[in-house]
């Protein structure tokens, strides 16, 4: 149905969103079902959208990234019969590559993770499981991010790519996820306000605003531009 309902005046985020809600649902009930079978309650277990299904932009075709956190050190249950059914249900049967981490709350504090799960973990949401312990994450993961080191880096990253990909946005094929002003350029810049001022979402906007790094007119044209990308 999702698919079917694809077209130029209906995609861009509103699809993403709807896309990434459909599989929020399945996650959710996978987890269920591992609950089910395996007679064992998610406590210290939770399941977290990260990367672009984090921000809740699946395209068609997108990879699925998720983030196992645990606040446990034994093998349980639960987890191993949830893991396997979204490889079930997700690789083997919708054919939908799932990236996955296995992340320890404690390494989470220990800091040293590297720059591209920084990255993605700045996305990370909330999908199921404990609760409780999601909030921990929230609290722990900004602390330990070395913001100054955080920005280099992605700014090297892009220079990089951008190298690769051309330097200018005045190309017969542009590249509209690498290249110069490109998906990649608008994603990195709130990348970094979100390392550099520790906030997200419509919070993020209004505090660009509200610092005068952004005008209201050129957020405007930002949120305009993103959709058209």
């Amino acid at each position: 149905v999702l698919r079917d309902g694809w077209s130029p005046d209906h995609g861009g985020r509103d699809w993403g969103n709807a896309h990434s809600d459909l599989m929020d649902c399945l996650l959710r009930r996978l987890l269920s079902l591992g609950s089910e079978r395996s007679k064992e309650r998610p406590n210290g277990i939770a399941i977290l959208a990260t990367g672009g299904y984090g921000q809740r932009v699946v395209a068609p075709y997108s990879d699925i990234d998720l983030t196992f956190l645990v606040d446990r050190d034994d093998d349980p249950v639960i987890l191993r019969e949830t893991f396997r059914l979204v490889m079930d249900v997700l690789l083997s049967g919708a054919r939908v590559k799932v990236g996955y981490a296995y992340r320890h709350i404690n390494d989470i504090g220990a800091g040293g993770l590297d720059h591209h799960t920084q990255t993605a973990l700045l996305d990370a949401r909330f999908l199921s499981g404990d609760r409780a312990l999601f909030d921990r994450f929230d609290r722990t993961y900004p602390e330990t991010l070395h913001v100054a080191d955080f920005l280099f880096r992605k700014e090297f990253e892009r220079s990089k790519v951008r190298a690769r990909a051309g330097e200018s946005p005045f190309v017969v094929e542009p590249d509209l996820k690498e290249g110069a002003g490109g998906l990649r350029d608008f994603q990195t810049a709130l990348w970094m306000a979100q390392a550099r001022f520790g906030k997200s979402g419509d919070a993020l906007w209004r505090d660009l605003v509200r610092r005068r790094i952004l005008t209201h007119e050129e957020m405007r044209l930002f949120r305009q531009s993103r959709e058209h990308l």
